[in-house]
């Protein structure tokens, strides 16, 4: 299973690559925002750019006291500018918190995880085996095995098998928390006395990093997740092994 490891890069500053649909949807609607952005900027430059050459040439103040047109324009390219914006933005908002088929089908695994200070707890289990909980810590520093990355490696990793309907409900006991994993696509809060939920629908098969992404106290940046998926037949292996530890 480790040769499907999807480790981060080092001094980047742009998303992790996707490994989920709902990621690449994130992704390109990202930079969608990105051109209308820089489409803006420049045309703002380009209008400051001639005001301040006008007024270099005639050496003298230029004041545009009224014009249509001028007006026309600044009030429809905004709206357009912020449609462009709002439209894509309202739908990925939406496709967040609805499951395709989610009445016609039922989720093939259903996994609690709670937000502890600071640490991970998970409770999920299949028909094949028993309810299965544990605690996912992070992997100090000096007991880090070789090749693996600081501060983001846990002692229990949330193993899911792939090409399934995973849902996973997200609370905390004691403090907001945020369980984030940016490569799936997927960032919940976790909220004391609340149940969330996301999901995950046929996702690539490797090992995807997240983190809390929500300040939750002294010890915040030490909450790392992991989500490993696998083979039906290793996921099946790996519960069962876990349910007699």
């Amino acid at each position: 299973m480790e040769s499907f490891h999807s480790w981060l890069s080092c001094w980047t500053y742009c998303f992790q690559d996707s490994r989920s649909q709902m990621a690449s949807t994130i992704t390109t609607f990202h930079s969608d925002v990105m051109v209308v952005m820089l489409f803006v900027v420049g045309f703002v430059l380009t209008i400051l750019t001639r005001r301040t050459m006008l007024r270099i040439k005639a050496k003298e103040t230029y004041q545009i006291t009224h014009g249509a047109v001028i007006e026309i324009v600044w009030t429809l390219l905004p709206r357009l500018a912020v449609s462009r914006i709002a439209l894509p933005s309202w739908t990925l908002l939406y496709s967040t918190d609805r499951v395709p088929g989610e009445t016609q089908t039922p989720f093939d695994l259903t996994i609690k995880a709670t937000g502890l200070q600071w640490y991970w707890s998970y409770e999920y289990g299949l028909d094949e085996v028993e309810d299965l909980a544990f605690e996912s810590y992070m992997v100090r520093e000096d007991e880090l095995p070789q090749g693996r990355l600081r501060l983001l490696e846990v002692d229990q990793r949330l193993v899911v098998p792939r090409d399934h309907r995973i849902r996973v409900l997200v609370s905390a006991r004691d403090v907001i928390h945020s369980w984030a994993v940016p490569s799936l696509g997927v960032k919940c809060d976790a909220i004391p006395g609340r149940l969330n939920q996301i999901f995950f629908l046929r996702n690539r098969r490797g090992v995807f990093h997240g983190q809390c992404s929500e300040l939750c106290g002294t010890y915040h940046r030490f909450m790392p997740i992991i989500v490993e998926r696998v083979s039906e037949s290793e996921a099946l292996a790996w519960l069962a092994e876990a349910a007699r530890r």
